[in-house]
């Protein structure tokens, strides 16, 4: 393995592959895709996933949008003279929100019809994190918009509520902004927990993005002689995984918070994709995660594979 841009202690230490390895035989792909549908400027960037996801892995697509009725119908309570004016409130609330989520929907719909790629959508009024737990039994990928339910109020404490739907096992989570675009170069985080390694690897077999060249980042804030040693060996041994199902990868160890790295690799390849891993076990200890995706897809315009 050869290195190269070695700066003493640890400054930035970028790594490839110097010997090929052999590929595996078969590959897993992306069957089926669960998509949030809002109506916000995001849709078209939905259609056009939709329809990369279809035509390049045979996926089946379902469209749900979510009619979150507790938030529709808050139980402050109301004097007696006025129940009837906040029924007819409550009512009405709930006639624009269907109206909006059905007309998403049949938009969604239509879009992915001009494009000859079949697409189940689904209305459901209930509470949207249960929905999307129930939803992702036997869905291989579910995207969410981060620029509906997570930022337009449709659902409150975007944090918290992005934790609960990966706490309750619910993923890969592809999360994606106004904007989706097939990216050259995907930027994966790896920090060296097992959830970390265990998102790569589930984001290499997806088989998404495969064409694009994986940048694996690690960062190191001190103790760089203690673990230098172990970094190199995980280094090597993600990219020769990657190298087995034929992707190239390249392995950047870099001095730093997390952020400051992601920010610097994507600056220098124009990444549009990154790849984090979640451990269930801390999301409510550790926002970081969620944090960290909603400024990549914020500031940067990039989708965001969160995966267990």
């Amino acid at each position: 393995m050869q290195t190269s841009n070695q700066a003493m202690g640890i400054g930035y230490i970028k790594r490839e592959p110097d010997s090929p390895f052999l590929p595996v035989r078969t590959r897993s792909t992306i069957a089926n895709v669960l998509i949030g549908i809002t109506g916000t400027p995001a849709l078209p960037a939905k259609i056009e996933l939709a329809i990369d996801l279809h035509h390049r892995h045979g996926a089946a697509i379902t469209g749900i949008s979510i009619i979150d009725m507790a938030r529709l119908d808050p139980s402050s309570p109301v004097p007696i003279g006025a129940i009837s004016y906040a029924k007819q409130m409550r009512d009405r609330r709930f006639s624009v929100s269907k109206a909006r989520a059905l007309a998403a929907l049949e938009r969604f719909s239509e879009g992915c019809r001009a494009a000859d790629v079949p697409a189940d959508v689904r209305l459901i009024e209930d509470e949207p994190v249960d929905v999307i737990a129930d939803q992702a039994h036997f869905s291989d990928l579910i995207v969410l918009p981060v620029d509906g339910w997570f930022t337009y109020g449709l659902i409150s404490q975007v944090e918290t509520r992005l934790s609960e739907v990966l706490l309750r096992g619910a993923g890969p989570i592809l999360a994606i902004g106004e904007n989706y675009s097939r990216s050259d170069d995907v930027v994966v985080g790896l920090d060296g927990s097992l959830a970390a390694s265990n998102a790569f690897k589930n984001y290499i077999r997806m088989g998404l993005w495969s064409r694009a060249t994986v940048h694996l980042v690690h960062t190191v804030e001190d103790g760089w002689a203690d673990r230098e040693a172990a970094v190199s060996s995980m280094m090597d041994e993600a990219l020769a995984y990657a190298q087995r199902f034929g992707r190239r990868a390249v392995a950047h160890v870099m001095a730093g918070s997390t952020e400051d790295a992601f920010r610097s690799i994507i600056q220098e390849t124009g990444a549009k994709a990154a790849v984090l891993g979640s451990d269930r076990r801390r999301l409510f200890a550790d926002k970081r995660l969620t944090t960290l995706t909603k400024k990549l897809i914020r500031d940067n315009g990039m989708s965001v594979l969160i995966a267990a």
